[in-house]
């Protein structure tokens, strides 16, 4: 949105984008004609266990505060689907390389999780913040994951930590975003730079 606005392929504050989702809406905050930041309507977020999917003993229609055991601990997880499954772990505090890894990659292959799972480690700062640490499904540890900061405030929301139209301030280790959720919808802003350009030689094949 930010190249398309900034070389006038498209000079329109909201911008309607195809994914495979589905159309989704990218509202541009613009300074003196520069991109800065943009909201992204990221839509409903998938909450029943089987859909995201989740398999639990005496299954609930929502997994929300469920408890599982990992290695030598028992972590409540709540599961939200952002299209992607993620298991939200609540933390009293910030989580360190080594446990994120130890504990994050037992997790994401667990038989709870029959397509594996993203996990977020959350420690909340206040009702209005909080730090979301991400082991990534498929990848390992992230510097920051969209979808698992928009599931962390859902289910934060869902837990009465955070409430329901009130922005939210998500901290990732690559930067921060705000998350707002009003009970339907979630929204995600976050600020967005040209990191580099870069020119590719025609190939010839």
């Amino acid at each position: 949105s930010k190249y398309i606005y900034e070389h006038e392929i498209v000079k329109k504050k909201n911008i309607k984008i195809e994914t495979l989702k589905g159309t989704i809406i990218a509202k541009l905050r613009i300074s003196d004609d520069i991109v800065s930041a943009i909201q992204i309507n990221m839509g409903r977020p998938i909450l029943d266990c089987e859909r995201i999917p989740v398999d639990l003993e005496d299954q609930p229609q929502k997994c929300i505060n469920e408890q599982i055991v990992v290695l030598d601990k028992i972590f409540n997880f709540s599961a939200v689907s952002m299209g992607n499954p993620h298991a939200v772990i609540f933390t009293k505090n910030l989580i360190s390389d080594t446990d994120l890894n130890r504990y994050g990659s037992v997790i994401e292959s667990d038989e709870h999780f029959p397509r594996k799972t993203n996990v977020e480690f959350v420690q909340v700062i206040s009702n209005q913040e909080a730090y979301v640490r991400v082991f990534e499904r498929g990848v390992g540890i992230t510097n920051s994951c969209g979808t698992g900061s928009c599931a962390a405030v859902v289910a934060g929301t869902i837990l009465g930590i955070f409430k329901k139209h009130e922005p939210i301030l998500i901290h990732n280790d690559g930067g921060d975003l705000t998350i707002l959720y009003d009970g339907k919808e979630i929204f995600m802003e976050g600020p967005v730079i040209k990191v580099f350009i870069g020119y590719i030689e025609k190939l010839v094949i």
